[in-house]
């Protein structure tokens, strides 16, 4: 039997196609950037601050409709090989998520009645965003190896979010102005992005057969559920953590933090989302040296995050100063804590890739719940008494604990791993 091929060889082939992927999401982020930017200086941090607020919900409404099955998903249609029975996931998921999303709506509009006039027009304004960013067909991007087809959508989205807020934004705009941008954006990427995925969105269906199919799906996804839950319910409280603890204007400091180190880990993360089909399809096909070769990925991927933090802490002031203005500059020591922060849990979300590929998420979620139970309570605490840099030292912590248990995880997998395949090879 032939030797398997390098593993640098592999991850060429895995991430030969993203050279249009990598360009997009660097121009995709510079644009963002600016609009964020000229949104901050227009609106004011206080504005920008509320506004912040719903928009670091949108995580929690995406995992309310997804039940965040994406990684679940990829690997059932990778691995299913019947045309018909890949059209009835694409279906089943489809209405399951536009359920789940038109129950949290309702509810988002019941509230509307209980909570202050201005709070209550920046929720009716994002709802549409909530929609388009909730149904988007990314995962059956990434598992047909279309992932350039999302981003170009995503470009398309800042781009006409970029262009709403050029054109019409002005000093001292006001409060929910960048929500409307948000939402006319999300949408014709989510037109876009079906158009171009599966010609047009699944048909609406709530026979018996498609709701039995898609509760089966959420049996199954039960463990991706609860990570997803820790993760997303940690980072999308941080803002409005700081928001009731501090004040609204400290919250419009922190949100420039956070959106500035986002960017950089959602650009990094990218790497994982090419990275996962062909992991799986590694793993399913008894890849000999599937955790050795993991390995030395994560050695790759460990090496590009160090360079970015190196960099993004250098650059700190000219960045902020470039895309806030000097205004925002007394949040760098915050961003720099955050872009620590991010890089650790990008580390980690590698690793979780090495543990989805594996069937290994339900010994995920039984570490990840008490680490963020431990993480809201630090977080809650450091923000109450050292306001917006207690709350970056919290996420920082948190993001050191989890890596650190991540890793012990993975040395504990791949030690069953190469056990299974030792035993594999004595048998034959």
């Amino acid at each position: 039997m032939s030797d398997s091929p390098p593993v640098r060889q592999k991850l060429f082939k895995a991430l030969q196609h993203g050279g249009f992927i990598a360009i997009s999401i660097v121009v995709t982020k510079i644009i963002a950037l600016c609009a964020q930017g000229k949104a901050a200086q227009y609106l004011g941090p206080q504005n920008y601050g509320i506004s912040g607020i719903f928009l670091s919900i949108l995580p929690l409404v995406v995992l309310l409709s997804n039940m965040q099955m994406d990684p679940l998903l990829v690997r059932n249609y990778i691995s299913e090989k019947s045309a018909h029975k890949q059209h009835k996931l694409i279906e089943h998921i489809f209405n399951l998520r536009l359920l789940l999303l038109s129950i949290s709506a309702f509810c988002a509009l019941l509230a509307l009645y209980f909570i202050e006039p201005r709070y209550s027009l920046c929720l009716a304004l994002i709802i549409p965003f909530y929609y388009s960013q909730s149904l988007k067909p990314a995962w059956l991007l990434q598992a047909t190896h279309r992932l350039h087809i999302h981003y170009t959508a995503m470009l398309i989205q800042t781009a006409t979010t970029v262009a709403c807020i050029f054109i019409f934004f002005r000093p001292n705009q006001a409060l929910g102005s960048d929500l409307i941008c948000y939402s006319i954006g999300g949408s014709v990427a989510f037109l876009y992005s079906w158009k171009k995925a599966h010609h047009q969105p699944p048909t609406i269906n709530i026979s018996k057969a498609c709701t039995s199919g898609s509760l089966a799906l959420i049996k199954t996804a039960k463990p991706l559920l609860g990570i997803a839950t820790c993760t997303i319910f940690f980072n999308s409280l941080q803002i409005p953590l700081v928001a009731s603890l501090a004040s609204t204007t400290e919250a419009g400091f922190y949100r420039t933090a956070t959106l500035l180190s986002e960017n950089i880990y959602t650009t990094l993360f990218t790497i994982n989302a090419l990275l996962l089909p062909h992991m799986i399809r590694w793993r399913n096909s008894n890849e000999i040296n599937f955790s050795a070769n993991y390995n030395k990925t994560i050695r790759y991927v460990t090496l590009t995050a160090f360079i970015c933090v190196f960099a993004g802490y250098l650059l700190a002031p000219i960045l902020y100063k470039f895309i806030y203005s000097d205004a925002y500059t007394e949040a760098i020591p915050e961003f720099r804590l955050l872009l620590i922060a991010k890089i650790m849990l990008f580390l980690a979300g590698t690793l979780t890739q090495a543990f989805i590929a594996t069937n290994k998420e339900s010994e995920l979620f039984k570490i990840l719940a008490p680490i963020t139970a431990i993480g809201l309570l630090i977080s809650y605490c450091a923000t109450q008494a050292c306001g917006t840099m207690g709350t970056a030292s919290a996420e920082l912590t948190y993001a050191t604990i989890l890596l650190i248990a991540c890793n012990i995880l993975w040395r504990r997998t791949r030690s069953e791993i190469d056990q299974s395949t030792f035993i594999d090879d004595a048998s034959d």
